[in-house]
């Protein structure tokens, strides 16, 4: 869920050494690719001008339209995994990898993963962190919707970071995991 800490725990790793592949930053490469761009061009054509997408009216109304974010999900989703797969591949030797995937059960990845570490926090810290990165309230509320709720992780005997607290909290947390084994190539 945005919001909760997972690219600061992913920083944390990258100070650790610990390679990684961030899913929104391939969204956003593949996304500006001619065949994605082509594809929304044919079905959202009225969203292009001379210059190319209006952005901001083809996000706005993305969300105000579950179909069409379901259909660019559908376009989407392939290509960022075959670009995943394609990073686990070409780094199958490094050892420990992260990845941070914001629908990693969503889009039922969780099988590329030996381990995974699930960040959490109270939803007003969430919703002012995201308010303090420009997003619109309303659309915060929106993805509330869209997001499992913790409970449903909270029995799944997957390894919790609870970010909260302050930063040196959450790297203690992260530091556990480590030492305790929940983070190892063979998990």
């Amino acid at each position: 869920k945005p919001g909760t800490g997972k690219s600061y725990l992913a920083r944390l790793l990258r100070r650790l050494g610990v390679m990684g592949w961030n899913a929104d930053e391939s969204s956003s490469n593949i996304f500006n690719t001619g065949p994605i761009q082509e594809s929304l061009k044919n079905k959202y054509g009225q969203f292009y001008q001379v210059d190319g997408l209006d952005r901001q009216a083809y996000f706005q109304y993305l969300w105000d339209n579950p179909k069409a974010i379901k259909f660019l999900e559908e376009l989407m989703h392939p290509a960022i995994e075959a670009e995943l797969k394609a990073y686990l591949y070409e780094n199958r030797n490094q050892g420990i990898l992260w990845i941070e995937v914001p629908l990693l059960f969503e889009v039922h990845w969780e099988s590329y993963c030996d381990c995974i570490l699930v960040t959490h926090c109270n939803q007003d810290i969430a919703h002012q962190r995201l308010l303090s990165r420009g997003w619109p309230l309303d659309r915060i509320k929106a993805l509330d919707q869209r997001y499992p709720a913790l409970e449903q992780y909270i029995n799944s005997g997957l390894p919790m970071i609870d970010t909260n607290g302050t930063k040196h909290e959450t790297w203690q947390q992260l530091r556990k995991c480590i030492e305790t084994n929940k983070i190892s190539k063979s998990n």
